[in-house]
């Protein structure tokens, strides 16, 4: 289960500080792959006109005022890079939709094309932040709130990363916005920093502690959907491994058991698997279903399973790596090799099942749509059900 604090999150790398805050967060360790003439030109300070150094060298483009803005739950996001030339004339660079996506209009290429689709929350100002979340009500009633959290965003960190988005420094504000009846909220789940979707609240702490309760005896039930490498063993698949979970230097890291000498907690939890659709058994489309949940559980069991997530460098098959990619999938994304290191990963917390705490009735189910990059490589890999 997700925690609300970044010290159950994966450890923040120290990489460049010339390297722009996204590449950073959503990538970490990619200055260790770059190249070196590439980093030795990284390094050198920005040109003037250059607002955001990852736009500049990914990109192509330059300064100008950046309004990023969402249309629809389920919609892409129109990125506007307007730019101010010399007869004082608003020119747009770039202007995208998953209209655009789903249709194959989009005038961008590749792992730029795969980045444009992202909810650009790390570039969003304070003000925007806040506007943003406050859109992204996915539920509410007398006891709960949630919110479709963006991959990109933790819930929580600390001093060390105060360039990062977190929601806690916004949340009085979203409060104020989308229940401002509400004395305040309680966290009971949100996903990680790199994870997207169902972010939940209480408005109280009784009910805070009767759900977090009911999440340690297994009455919750959360589902997941995944794109990771290769193919489940068979589906449907229950995977049971008993997890350890270890922390150094607040990396956390999850461990299937391996000995009845183990030291540290053991953890008997079960991730329920089902394959959606797969790519010629290269890439697959899945469902991981869990109710007694732990930090990076779902990762760990799929990495156990020889299904590691797209995107995800700690729990891999490759040690300095994400998992690689078939020439086919390559192909389909238009991408090379060196470039899956850039990938982000792909995980989204689809649904929560909470039975009903005060009247009795069955139970409530709270649905985060699927992120507009999530979408988009779906379609891209021809994975989206018919």
């Amino acid at each position: 289960m997700g925690k609300g604090s970044e010290k159950e999150d994966d450890k923040a790398d120290d990489g460049s500080q010339q390297l722009d805050f996204f590449e950073k967060q959503m990538f970490p360790g990619i200055e260790n792959y770059i190249e070196k003439d590439v980093k030795s030109n990284l390094e050198k300070p920005p040109p003037e006109e250059a607002s955001n150094l990852f736009e500049e060298y990914y990109f192509g483009t330059t300064a100008g005022r950046h309004d990023y803005t969402a249309e629809g739950t389920n919609q892409g996001i129109r990125r506007r890079d307007l730019e101010e030339d010399g007869d004082n004339e608003a020119e747009e660079v770039v202007k995208i939709t998953w209209a655009d996506f789903k249709q194959g209009n989009s005038p961008l290429k590749g792992l730029t094309e795969i980045r444009s689709s992202f909810v650009p929350i790390w570039r969003m100002s304070r003000e925007e932040q806040i506007e943003h979340m406050a859109s992204q009500v996915i539920y509410e009633d007398r006891e709960f709130l949630a919110f479709d959290k963006p991959c990109g965003m933790s819930y929580s960190g600390n001093a060390a990363h105060l360039d990062r988005p977190q929601f806690d420094r916004l949340i009085q504000d979203v409060k104020n916005r989308v229940s401002p009846t509400s004395e305040r909220l309680y966290l009971i789940r949100s996903p990680n920093r790199n994870e997207s979707g169902v972010m939940l609240f209480a408005k109280s702490s009784a009910i805070q502690s009767e759900v977090k309760g009911m999440l340690e005896e297994g009455k919750v039930e959360t589902i997941h959907r995944a794109l990771v490498q290769g193919d489940l063993p068979r589906s449907p698949i229950v995977l049971d491994t008993p997890l350890v979970k270890k922390v150094k230097e607040s990396d956390v890291r999850v461990y299937p058991l391996k000995s009845n000498k183990e030291k540290s907690r053991i953890n008997y939890v079960t991730t329920q698997c089902r394959t959606i659709a797969s790519c010629q058994r290269y890439v697959s489309y899945i469902e991981a279903l869990t109710t007694k949940e732990i930090v990076h559980q779902v990762r760990a069991h799929l990495l156990h399973a020889k299904c590691p997530l797209i995107g995800d460098e700690k729990y891999t098959n490759n040690k300095i790596r994400p998992p690689r990619l078939a020439n086919h999938v390559l192909n389909l994304l238009n991408i090379d090799d060196a470039q899956t290191r850039k990938l982000p990963m792909f995980l989204h917390t689809k649904e929560m099942r909470i039975p009903r705490v005060r009247d009795g009735s069955d139970r409530i189910i709270i649905r985060s749509p699927l992120p507009s990059h999530f979408l988009f490589m779906l379609k891209k890999l021809t994975l989206l059900r018919r």
